[in-house]
């Protein structure tokens, strides 16, 4: 993910060591993290740090020039913070771009910034995504919720984490419209496998994916594939953001008590994953 921090955000994380900090540092030191930064932040950084937490600040640097983890925006301005990232939030294409707000009197707000982190915040999509920022990786189980209401709220604030949804890619054996109305509109792929003969079933899935151009997205597409091996797992795909689940999704509900997701991002297991595509067929 990309982050966009305010400037609160490096002073705190370079200046406060303590237990109670932790979230700060967990979340620049994590090597799944790219932040957006250009010289003018640095110097602002290190003008406000103690000669030595400039050198803690100084080993967050070589990391992210050596592992290639930053974006140099040069448009970014010092003196007119908050409408320079604002410009540069709006203008990107990237739709895992996440702003970060540390202090209570920040100028970065939500209505702005729709998919805000706010660091201090106990409400549920702040706490999801802060952990996922601080350990790119959260399981969870059927046991964490009271209600199938609260498995759709969890789930929508998933869903609601990119800055914005291009493309979204399921991977599902069994194909059903569970968690597909959350991106209507949207450029949906849909990976499914078909039964057996194929042409007893192919047109019962092409009136499947019709029924679903017409009631969820005109972008829809399906995918099929007759070797179960390719389609064992069940997963959802928004860019590097990876929510993988062990049972069908129609099964994610409190009366089936068997389930698990995990819910992670890594670049590398959307480009292995993606490489499977080019083995399915679409439905015409």
């Amino acid at each position: 993910m990309f982050l966009l921090p305010e400037l609160a955000f490096y002073v705190k994380a370079f200046s406060d060591f303590s237990y109670f900090n932790k979230s700060h540092l967990d979340i620049a030191f994590n090597n799944d993290n790219n932040f957006v930064i250009n010289k003018n932040i640095i110097d602002y950084v290190e003008n406000s740090l103690t000669e030595e937490n400039k050198d803690y600040f100084g080993t967050f640097l070589r990391e992210l020039y050596d592992s290639n983890r930053f974006e140099n925006c040069t448009s970014i301005d010092i003196n007119n913070y908050k409408n320079s990232c604002l410009s540069f939030y709006t203008g990107s294409n990237k739709s895992l771009l996440i702003p970060i707000k540390t202090e209570e009197n920040s100028e970065f707000t939500k209505t702005e910034f729709p998919n805000l982190l706010d660091i201090n915040s106990s409400e549920e999509f702040d706490k999801i995504l802060k952990t996922l920022l601080m350990k790119s990786h959260i399981q969870i189980c059927y046991q964490d919720f009271a209600s199938n209401e609260n498995i759709n709220e969890y789930m929508s604030n998933i869903f609601s984490i990119p800055k914005h949804v291009d493309e979204v890619y399921f991977f599902n054996r069994d194909i059903s419209d569970r968690f597909l109305k959350n991106f209507r509109s949207k450029k949906i792929n849909y990976y499914t496998l078909i039964k057996k003969p194929i042409r007893n079933y192919l047109n019962e899935y092409r009136d499947t994916k019709n029924e679903f151009r017409r009631t969820i997205s005109g972008r829809f597409k399906l995918y099929t594939i007759a070797n179960n091996t390719l389609i064992h797992e069940r997963k959802i795909f928004i860019n590097n953001l990876c929510i993988s689940f062990d049972n069908a999704f129609e099964n994610i509900r409190i009366e089936e008590p068997t389930w698990e997701i995990s819910i992670s991002y890594s670049n590398d297991k959307f480009l292995n994953w993606k490489q499977k595509i080019d083995q399915f067929h679409a439905v015409g």
